[in-house]
């Protein structure tokens, strides 16, 4: 029987693809093919609202229209061009695209209220996307507890929606959102430490504890078909392309492939540019060859 290819969620960031399209001109434009990538990574494309606010840059509503018309296949779904933190803003830009002749999914933000929530899942039954799940004062991966259990039992009920931003796998498993996005992949390039994957979960690593690596972390670094000992070299853990960026994308996508299939929730692995294409291409065909997706 035919196995129908399987596809990497990943969430494209127009905040970051309008940055390199400008800095790579026309080349970037073919790089990101969106129709050509589409067999191998499943699609939903954001704004990019929450990557730029404390940049002091400004995207423009106008732009994200004409790049979803130009760009975006007719089969990836595609958010609002939200406003952090202002719902009355966020609305009107949503009716702004509906205008255009577009369909974007409505993004909830921290600040709407139920009847409000309601009025957005009549404009679109099918997907609804929740933003400012975070609690900055607690930290990036704490979520507002208090607010999620809100907003997933009085706002949501059930229905189909996804998580801006958030992806803390504790509050996944418990309320099986419809999907989310994470940058946490990145690790490796932007902080110096790698996922490993094992039995008990994923576990974030340094360096200095790669060098006195439990038991499990060794034997699920080796499962996944890489030599511990290539990791205790420097030059190995810094940059988007060393191998310490490839054996965590590797974790990730493996992550991301056991949570669908436990849970049922897409994790979108969140890009921003070209490196990022090349380095979740390259480690999941990766994983294909060893049969693994």
């Amino acid at each position: 029987m035919f196995k129908e290819k399987w596809r990497l969620p990943v969430l494209l960031s127009f905040a970051y693809y309008k940055k390199a399209f400008e800095i790579c001109k026309g080349y970037y434009k073919k790089a990101f093919d969106l129709h050509k990538l589409g067999d191998d990574f499943f699609f939903i494309i954001d704004s990019g609202a929450f990557s730029i606010k404390n940049s002091g840059k400004k995207l423009f509503i106008e732009d994200y229209c004409d790049f979803v018309k130009e760009y975006v296949p007719s089969d990836v779904r595609y958010f609002n061009f939200d406003v952090i933190g202002d719902s009355s803003a966020t609305f009107k830009n949503l009716i702004f695209m509906r205008k255009k002749g577009l369909r974007p999914i409505p993004i909830i933000t921290k600040d709407d209220d139920l009847p409000m929530i309601e009025r957005y899942y009549i404009m679109s039954p099918d997907y609804v996307g929740f933003g400012g799940l975070k609690d900055a004062d607690m930290g990036v991966s704490i979520g507002d507890r208090k607010h999620i259990k809100w907003l997933m039992q009085e706002g949501c009920k059930g229905r189909p929606s996804h998580w801006l931003g958030f992806c803390n796998p504790d509050f996944i498993k418990y309320y099986k959102p419809t999907s989310c996005d994470s940058l946490t992949w990145k690790q490796a390039q932007i902080y110096g430490k790698i996922y490993v994957l094992t039995e008990s979960g994923m576990h974030l690593i340094s360096r200095q504890q790669i060098l006195n690596a439990k038991l499990n972390i060794r034997h699920g670094i080796l499962a996944a078909g890489f030599d511990i000992g290539d990791l205790y070299t420097k030059e190995n853990w810094y940059g988007g392309d060393q191998l310490a960026q490839f054996i965590s994308t590797v974790m990730y996508i493996k992550f991301v492939k056991k949570i669908q299939e436990k849970v049922g929730t897409n994790m979108h692995l969140v890009i921003g540019n070209q490196q990022d294409f090349d380095m979740l291409l390259k480690a999941k065909h990766y994983l294909e060859k060893r049969g693994e997706l």
